[in-house]
């Protein structure tokens, strides 16, 4: 236990270097910061998902307030820990102040990598399933990814999942390019200040084996928003895989002589490209 100003904190969770420790440490790096002050240091952990923070919160004093931060567009909280000794751990550990172009990717023994990346995730992540119209049909787009100012800790990121067998895309989004577009949050505009670099997961198959392993089942610390859709896109993967057998792209071929590919594609609930590609002999050959 350590005494700050007006709380008793169980630091131990931090110190711990299990499954939680590493979590809070991937949290911190992404949605925290460390205010270093002439006689103390201050750590806070940000974000719109109160219930997260309550989380959190309850795991290291129960009775801490958060605050919610003023004029906030997403309507923000601020979990502050008023303690030196946790302040230099995090910084010991890669969570320094203004680190926010400058982490590094940090060396997390390989058991609890998941973890960490979990907690980096819930922190500057997103896991997203979004209903989108094409050619008149509804279709489901599956992603997670990542969003960081530091190049360095984003290549770590990348490295690390591609390790794991998740393919993925790395995008670099200039301040001028989303601010001409006007990105906005509850109603009010969001200015992005630096160059931003975007590691995009998408195709359900990889979102989920990306998901299976960070998200996976009874890990102990996770945000619930974000847990909860990592379960429904596995649970769809592995109940309804939307797969085609040979009998069905033979009647494919058969109905591509009468009918459009559009027209077939909300017959077999499958993508108009799917069946062009059928159409075009680049999927589902025929046997030998």
């Amino acid at each position: 236990m350590a005494k700050g100003l007006k709380y008793t904190y169980d630091l131990d969770v931090f110190y711990r270097k299990d499954a939680v420790s590493w979590y809070l440490l991937g949290a911190w790096i992404t949605d925290g910061w460390v205010d270093v002050q002439p006689n103390r240091i201050r750590t806070s952990l940000v974000s719109c998902d109160t219930d997260w923070l309550e989380l959190i919160r309850n795991l290291i004093c129960p009775e801490l307030k958060m605050y919610a931060r003023k004029n906030s567009p997403g309507g923000a909280h601020d979990l502050n820990i008023y303690s030196t000794e946790l302040g230099r751990w995090l910084i010991a550990n890669g969570c320094g102040p203004k680190k926010s172009m400058t982490a590094e990717w940090p060396d997390v023994p390989e058991q609890y990598m998941p973890d960490f990346i979990r907690g980096v995730v819930d922190g500057d992540g997103w896991v997203c399933a979004a209903p989108y119209e094409k050619d008149g049909a509804t279709y489901i787009h599956r992603r997670a990814g990542l969003s960081s100012s530091s190049y360095s800790f984003t290549t770590g990121f990348l490295r690390t999942i591609n390790g794991y067998g998740v393919s993925s895309i790395l995008e670099t989004v200039e301040p001028e390019d989303t601010n001409k577009r006007g990105r906005m949050l509850n109603g009010k505009s969001v200015i992005q200040r630096h160059t931003a670099y975007k590691v995009q997961i998408t195709g359900t198959a990889n979102v989920q084996k990306f998901l299976t392993r960070i998200y996976y089942t009874g890990n102990p610390l996770a945000m619930p928003r974000k847990q909860k859709l990592a379960d429904e896109i596995m649970a769809f993967t592995a109940v309804c895989p939307r797969k085609l057998d040979w009998d069905k792209v033979n009647a494919i071929r058969e109905l591509l002589k009468t009918e459009s590919g559009v027209d077939i594609a909300k017959q077999f609930d499958v993508s108009p490209n799917t069946i062009t590609a059928i159409d075009r002999g680049e999927r589902w050959k025929q046997k030998p």
